[in-house]
C-alpha cells in the first residue's frame, strides 16, 4: 500500500470508531511503529 492509500483506510477507520464512541490500542514490533504513524 502506498502512504497515501494508508492515510485514507486510517481516516475511515477513525471516523468507524469515532461514530461508535470506540477506540483503537496497538502494541507494534514488526511493523516499525507505522500503524501509529497512519492513526495519529
Amino acid at each position: 500500500m502506498t502512504d497515501s492509500e494508508l492515510m485514507q483506510l486510517s481516516e475511515q477507520v477513525g471516523q468507524a470508531l469515532k461514530a461508535r464512541g470506540a477506540t483503537v490500542t496497538t502494541a507494534e514490533s514488526c511493523t516499525g511503529g507505522w500503524v501509529a504513524k497512519v492513526i495519529t
